[in-house]
C-alpha cells in the first residue's frame, strides 16, 4: 500500500499519476521481509533513507526477492515524513483521507479466520 499512497499524494500534490516502484521496496527496503511483506512505517523510513523512490519503469517489479538496484539518479518522487493513525479510530482515519487524501492500510493476513476464509 505504500506505493499506492505515495502515487495518490504525488498525483494530489503534482496532478500527474507516476507508477512507483514496488520492486525497489521489495528489495532495497532492509527492515521488511520482501516478498514475505512488512510494515508500512518502515518503508517510509526506508525511502526517506534512500533519497526517494524509482519508477515503475525504471525498475520493474518482478514479483521474487532480489539484490537492491537503487540508482538515486532515477528518483522521481521523496519522502518527507508519514503519520501513524490509530488503528481503531475510524473518525481520525476517515479525517486523514479528507484531510491529506490516500493512507496506508496493514493487514495482518496471518490469523486462521483471515487465511481460512471461504
Amino acid at each position: 500500500s505504500t506505493t499506492g499512497t505515495i502515487e495518490g499524494a504525488h498525483f494530489l500534490e503534482h496532478g500527474e499519476l507516476i507508477s512507483m516502484s514496488e520492486q525497489q521496496l521489495v528489495d532495497c527496503s532492509k527492515q521488511n521481509s520482501g516478498c514475505n511483506g512488512g510494515v508500512v512505517q518502515w518503508a517510509y523510513e526506508d525511502i526517506q533513507g534512500e533519497g526517494g523512490i524509482q519508477t515503475e519503469s525504471s525498475y520493474p517489479y518482478e514479483a521474487m526477492d532480489r539484490s537492491c538496484r537503487f540508482d538515486a539518479s532515477k528518483v522521481v518522487c521523496s519522502v518527507n515524513g508519514y503519520k501513524n493513525i490509530p488503528y481503531k479510530d475510524e473518525v481520525t482515519q476517515a479525517q486523514a483521507v479528507h484531510d491529506v487524501g490516500p493512507v496506508s492500510v496493514c493487514i495482518d493476513a496471518g490469523h486462521l479466520s483471515f487465511q481460512l476464509y471461504s
